[in-house]
């Protein structure tokens, strides 16, 4: 079965779940963001802030790129400054995804590989292992400089198997100046392949470093403070398993810990091991680290997955799953605790053996990537500057995926009062029951994401493995989505504090990018024409954003008006009844559909607060219990009865090729 979007979208949905829960309680370290970033801006402060900001605030163990990164966030953000670091903490997590899959590809090339479609399963394995790990350290304890350090490392470990030398050190330079203990990553630059090449990385980065840091040594000399500071050596750390009982931070400690990084990350790329460097980095940082803080296995997370993409030969992650379920998630139970130290040490013992013994496969030391670069330089060029083929490979590529694609009859139902009628009570019963497990049943927004969040994977999954529509598997998605869609606004409202008119933009913006891109690949919005399985992967993350969009707007309406639960229902009812007429009078089918599909959200939510609010408050009274119960029986008769009689089933006729490019317009919403 050819399903390739079903991978990324479920790790799409695998990471916004996660974020949402992490955002939850997010932001346990940012004070030290906002209070560094606030004394680093203080230019008029020539004795504590400014330049002095670490001579006089040693305590802050934060790099000046970081710290002028938060200071930047906050301005930008109207104030909002944790919401933006932890968003800009997740996309770099995306970022590094993308990054070790180029690396991937690139090493593959560089051995000769032939195409292998096992390729995939270590990366999406590893990338959900990865996600829960990394959002915990950008989101949940938002700890900038670190996401920074390893985004940017993973970074210069990239620019440097690409040979750029001068983007590569300046990419070291911005790791090194987010978070100091990003130094042993300098050997990675020695991937580029001459001494020249190395030497004017070498010296980019020194200038990059000395830049952001010279000025404070020369404005303060106790700046050098900062190098001193000391931390509490934990009960759960790897030195005390070491023998080392000192109750805070050996002065040997860090010094020790940056010469282990580099002589093994110098021995990796020495065995011709570069994609092992950060995973043999940061395990021997964490298990010679005074602390134990769950932050720290981000830095595993990354490592792991560059190593489990690009390394091992297994098919299956496990160092990715080692460190998610043995160094992260048993952090969280506390029977586990005492061989927390003896976990870490040993991950660091076997990540060594693993990177530096034997052959994996990849190329011999320099000469396996030297001859692939070589090999793109000895191919002709067009004018275009591409290499000549490039264009008819691009092409039999196109055919052979137009020729592959899984074709199969159509996944949504027709368009009919029977649609309309079951998405307003789906949207009715998400508002209803999501409020009634979190608020009646008390399991919090957090715990209530998690279980909805799982049961939509699940059923999406059943979903997407259908080759028609199946009324009972689609609604119960739709049901799931709307629940979920609800309870993603409901924690950046109420859980992350983001402003109702901010989740509104984000949203519609969300919602313009889904729909370009997927006009862009497809040339189509109709929901008429789900007949693939990129196409339905499209439709089921424009369905979400649309449930999240419909709330926050919905609910930022309502706080502008101040209108009671059953006036609230009148105005989405108006603009539904103007799209229609607008369709009537000849608007495009495709654009009125989805904007009643938007409109409908609010419509069924506010639906649902009239009659679950009390009678006192002009409601009905019924209850989120009563409201919820008689909106899931309407549905399941109505669904059972087109189950029976087909009357929302599109045509059952082979899907033809030409309608995989049916154009927008051909056919009605």
């Amino acid at each position: 079965m050819n399903t390739p979007w079903v991978g990324p979208i479920t790790l799409v949905l695998w990471s916004v779940g996660w974020y949402v829960v992490h955002a939850t309680h997010g932001g346990g370290s940012w004070h030290f963001f906002a209070f560094g970033a606030r004394v680093f801006s203080d230019l008029d402060d020539g004795t504590q802030a400014g330049l002095h900001v670490y001579a006089e605030h040693p305590v802050l163990q934060i790099g000046p790129f970081a710290l002028g990164v938060a200071w930047a966030l906050g301005e930008v953000s109207g104030g909002h400054g944790l919401v933006a670091a932890q968003l800009v903490g997740a996309a770099l997590g995306a970022g590094v995804v993308l990054l070790v899959r180029r690396i991937a590809h690139q090493l593959r090339a560089a051995r000769g590989d032939a195409p292998d479609p096992r390729f995939d399963t270590p990366l999406l394995v590893g990338s959900a292992c990865f996600v829960p790990v990394w959002l915990y350290a950008a989101v949940d304890s938002t700890h900038l400089d670190d996401v920074l350090a390893l985004a940017f490392g993973v970074a210069a470990l990239t620019l440097a198997l690409s040979r750029r030398p001068v983007w590569a050190g300046l990419a070291l330079a911005v790791a090194v100046d987010s978070k100091p203990w990003a130094l042993p990553f300098v050997v990675v630059l020695l991937v580029l392949p001459s001494v020249r090449t190395r030497a004017l990385a070498v010296s980019v980065a020194a200038l990059g470093v000395a830049a952001a840091w010279l000025p404070f040594f020369i404005a303060d000399p106790h700046t050098s403070r900062a190098l001193h500071y000391t931390i509490a050596n934990g009960p759960l750390s790897g030195l005390r398993l070491l023998d080392v009982v000192s109750a805070r931070t050996p002065p040997w400690d860090r010094p020790l810990q940056t010469l282990v990084g580099i002589a093994l990350g110098g021995a990796a790329i020495w065995r011709g091991r570069a994609s092992g460097v950060l995973l043999v980095v940061m395990a021997s940082r964490l298990a010679l680290d005074p602390s134990a803080n769950r932050y720290y296995t981000a830095g595993l997370a990354a490592g792991a997955l560059l190593w489990d993409v690009t390394g091992s030969r297994r098919r299956w992650p496990w160092w990715s799953l080692t460190v998610l379920l043995a160094l992260h998630a048993a952090r969280w139970v506390p029977a586990l605790d005492p061989f927390h130290a003896f976990a870490l040490v040993a991950f660091a013992v076997a990540a060594a053996i693993s990177v530096l013994r034997g052959s994996w496969g990849g190329w011999d030391r320099w000469g396996g990537w030297d001859r692939w670069v070589g090999s793109r330089q000895l191919r002709p060029k067009s004018r275009s500057g591409f290499a000549q083929g490039t264009s008819a490979t691009l092409s039999t590529m196109t055919t052979l995926a137009t020729n592959q694609r899984r074709l199969m009859l159509n996944k949504v139902p027709e368009v009919t009062v029977y649609f309309w009628v079951i998405k307003i009570l789906c949207t009715t019963v998400g508002e209803s029951f999501a409020d009634y497990i979190n608020s009646t049943l008390g399991f919090g927004l957090g715990k209530t994401t998690i279980v909805f969040s799982a049961a939509l994977v699940a059923v999406l999954v059943v979903q997407f493995r259908l080759r028609q529509y199946v009324p009972s598997v689609y609604w119960l998605a739709v049901v799931l989505i709307s629940v979920v869609g609800t309870l993603i606004t409901d924690i950046l409202t109420d859980g992350v504090g983001v402003p109702l008119w901010v989740s509104t933009a984000v949203f519609a913006a969300a919602l313009a990018g889904v729909f370009a891109i997927w006009y862009a690949k497809e040339r189509t919005l109709s929901i008429h024409s789900i007949v693939t399985t990129p196409r339905e992967a499209f439709y089921w993350l424009t369905v979400l954003v649309t449930f999240a969009l419909g709330t926050a707007a919905g609910d930022w309406t309502l706080d502008l008006t101040g209108w009671s639960a059953g006036a609230s229902v009148l105005l989405p009812l108006g603009l539904i009844a103007a799209v229609f007429a607008a369709w009537k009078l000849g608007a495009g089918p495709v654009l009125c559909f989805w904007l009643a599909y938007i409109l409908t959200r609010p419509l069924g939510a506010n639906i649902g607060d009239f009659l679950a609010s009390p009678g006192d408050e002009g409601g009905a009274g019924l209850g989120t219990l009563g409201t919820s119960v008689l909106f899931l029986g309407t549905i399941l008769a109505v669904v059972v009865y087109l189950s029976v009689t087909h009357k929302d089933r599109i045509e059952r006729n082979a899907v033809r090729d030409e309608r995989v490019a049916e154009p927008v317009g051909d056919r009605q919403a």
